[in-house]
């Protein structure tokens, strides 16, 4: 691990998941990254770690900070819309960041495996940024190095006051942010779309080569990490609780699992998902596995 320290900055409003017990778990087991809520939720009856900071205000008074600190009227129904104030968030938050060299944000319907596959002393010399889809920047994990030019790049994204005004979700925190911190991307998007017409191939491996230069001519890391996969019927994803790993139905190591297709979202219907009956935890203990399939979470262990 470097010595480098990294804050990921959570704004989360509403109401915690059911899975909040383990996931803050899997945060607690990360090295050198610290965790920082803004939010409205109970956070009384979590478990207390050293990594993971929780700061109590109200979505109102956020907004206010956010509409204040950017200037612009920002006041959503919807939650859900602070992910495209994302870009900003290392500037917004400055204050509490004087400790870190590096910030980011991530998504809280996510497990963590070993987060050292990414934040490692090679990765974090090496880049100013780093995060785990091929063909952008992820929302559910990126982070920035807090001295460079990336931190600021927000304010480059066309129109930028007009699409966080706007009340719906626009993606800008992936797609928008995508576009001027590798300005060539649409490029790429056109190039593959020419091939695939030609030759089917998949997006993520198209995306191989292209990534590849860009980490070795550039200090951004792009890659695809595969931890945002469609479940299948059968397959199980296992996360070792003593050794804080997660591992793949096809026996490869993660940095986390995104459990976002494992839910009926608006992104995907599919016929098994989780439904009100899914969590089948009543207990964690420090050893242990926990069995994620797209029917059911379960722990086996003998101490629960």
């Amino acid at each position: 691990m470097s010595s480098s320290k990294v804050a990921i900055i959570i704004p989360y409003f509403g109401r915690f998941p059911i899975w909040m017990d383990l996931y803050l778990y899997s945060c607690s087991r990360q090295e050198n990254v610290d965790f920082l809520f803004y939010t409205d939720c109970d956070f009384s009856n979590y478990n207390k770690y050293k990594n993971i900071v929780f700061i109590s205000i109200t979505y109102d008074d956020y907004c206010k900070k956010i509409s204040s600190f950017l200037n612009i009227d920002f006041r959503p129904e919807n939650p859900y819309k602070i992910v495209d104030v994302r870009p900003f968030l290392g500037m917004l938050h400055d204050d509490d960041l004087v400790n870190y060299d590096w910030w980011g944000y991530a998504d809280i319907d996510v497990l963590y495996g070993d987060l050292s596959i990414l934040i490692n002393s090679k990765n974090l010399n090496r880049y100013d940024v780093i995060t785990t889809h091929a063909d952008r920047l992820a929302g559910h994990f990126t982070i920035i190095r807090k001295a460079s030019r990336y931190t600021q790049m927000g304010y480059n994204i066309d129109k930028w006051r007009t699409k966080l005004e706007d009340p719906r979700g626009l993606g800008v925190d992936e797609h928008d942010f995508t576009k001027v911190i590798r300005p060539g991307v649409t490029t790429w998007f056109r190039v593959y779309r020419f091939i695939n017409k030609i030759v089917k191939i998949d997006l993520y491996d198209f995306f191989t080569v292209p990534n590849l230069i860009l980490r070795t001519f550039s200090r951004i890391h792009i890659k695809e990490y595969n931890t945002s996969d469609r479940p299948k019927d059968g397959e199980v994803w296992v996360y070792d609780i003593d050794k804080c790993s997660l591992i793949t139905p096809q026996g490869k190591k993660l940095p986390y699992l995104h459990f976002l297709f494992f839910k009926k979202t608006p992104f995907w219907n599919p016929k098994n998902y989780w439904k009100d009956d899914y969590w089948k935890i009543d207990c964690i203990a420090s050893s242990g596995r926990v069995l994620i399939s797209n029917k059911k979470v379960v722990y086996e262990s003998e101490s629960c």
